[in-house]
């Protein structure tokens, strides 16, 4: 007993230092450090909104949300997706990059929310849409089949839930009361598409009723002054949808293989030489669909020498469309491989595979 009461004191003495050195860390605990300023967060929601729609590509829009929690919540907004749709593609193929881009998304609020942001109705997507959604239509299970078809937005649209298409049949009857159903209005567009006041461009291009239709309409644009092709606002289609791009390269081989017949040299007269300029031009534009630039360029180069009899293209004149091919395309990508790929896969009519072949070999690239 003696013995404990001679330890109080060192208890003590520990218990007082013990409660020292315990209120120091709460009195540290207690002093709330300054927080970095952060400018961003602090932002007004509309000026993230106006500066998420001004982004460039859908990546930067991806990347945009991983910023913060406040970029985060306006990226993820149906109105900021709206915005920056309407913007970027325009408010006349607004509409259209939803329906080919994410057509299972076009639910009626969505479309809607696209609508309130300003997105256009245009004729000819409301007939295309009228025409094929919830036909059963024969079409390839194949994408790039579907391209080739002009069946690539048919088979998309499929995918469109019905309330959504309702509420754009709405949208359209109230602005076309008197619209035919029945037809398109690619023979209207192609009548007055020099008058510089139509004002719409027929997207989607399902046009298949006569030899190089589509390309040979693209080719009709592209020999107007570059001004009259920016009104016509062709270049966002470029971004997103395939069937365009495989319509302009198609357009490409028409130019190239109506020159490869004239018994000169390989140069392109100044004209036909404006007209590719410009064509290449609308393909550099970034693509970000699911099939890639090379793969459409093979298929349809495959497809090309299908609207012509066997031996129409003799060797000599397929060695100067390939001679011009590889002048004229060096920069979009290896046009050697891209020909190399057509004959391993023996892609395409057997002449023009082994005239593709016995070029590659008698004139290999340096």
């Amino acid at each position: 007993m003696l013995k404990s009461f001679k330890l109080l004191p060192s208890l003590l003495t520990a218990t007082n230092s013990t409660k020292k050195t315990f209120s120091k860390r709460n009195l540290h605990l207690s002093i709330k450090r300054p927080k970095k300023e952060d400018r961003f967060t602090n932002l007004p929601v509309e000026l993230l909104v106006c500066i998420y729609q001004r982004l460039g590509t859908k990546e930067c829009t991806r990347q945009f949300s991983f910023v913060c929690r406040a970029f985060h919540d306006v990226a993820i907004q149906p109105t900021s997706k709206a915005a920056w749709i309407v913007h970027h593609f325009g408010r006349r193929f607004a509409l259209y990059y939803a329906l080919l881009s994410f057509p299972e998304r076009c639910h009626s609020q969505w479309v809607k929310t696209l609508f309130h942001m300003g997105a256009l109705v245009p004729r000819h997507l409301l007939q295309c849409l009228v025409q094929v959604y919830g036909k059963n239509i024969a079409m390839s299970d194949e994408v790039i089949s579907s391209i080739l078809e002009g069946s690539f937005f048919a088979r998309q649209i499929q995918h469109l839930p019905f309330d959504g298409y309702v509420i754009i049949l709405q949208e359209g009857y109230q602005k076309y009361p008197d619209l035919d159903l029945q037809t398109n209005d690619v023979a209207a567009f192609m009548s007055c598409v020099s008058s510089f006041n139509h004002d719409f461009f027929p997207a989607p291009i399902i046009e298949k009723s006569m030899q190089h239709g589509a390309a040979a309409m693209m080719l009709k644009l592209f020999s107007l002054n570059a001004d009259t092709i920016s009104s016509i606002t062709l270049m966002p289609l470029f971004e997103f949808d395939p069937v365009v791009r495989a319509n302009a390269w198609e357009a490409v081989l028409l130019v190239l293989f109506n020159e490869a017949f004239r018994p000169t040299s390989t140069n392109l007269k100044p004209d036909r030489e404006r007209q590719l300029k410009r064509i290449l031009e609308s393909l550099a534009t970034p693509y970000s669909a699911d099939v890639k630039e090379q793969t459409i360029f093979c298929h349809i180069f495959s497809y090309f020498f299908t609207k012509y009899p066997a031996g129409y293209c003799h060797q000599r004149i397929m060695n100067k469309l390939l001679t011009m091919l590889r002048t004229y395309l060096s920069n979009q990508f290896p046009i050697d491989t891209a020909l190399a790929t057509i004959v391993n896969q023996r892609s395409g009519r057997s002449d023009i595979v082994e005239s593709i072949d016995y070029f590659l070999k008698e004139s290999p690239s340096l």
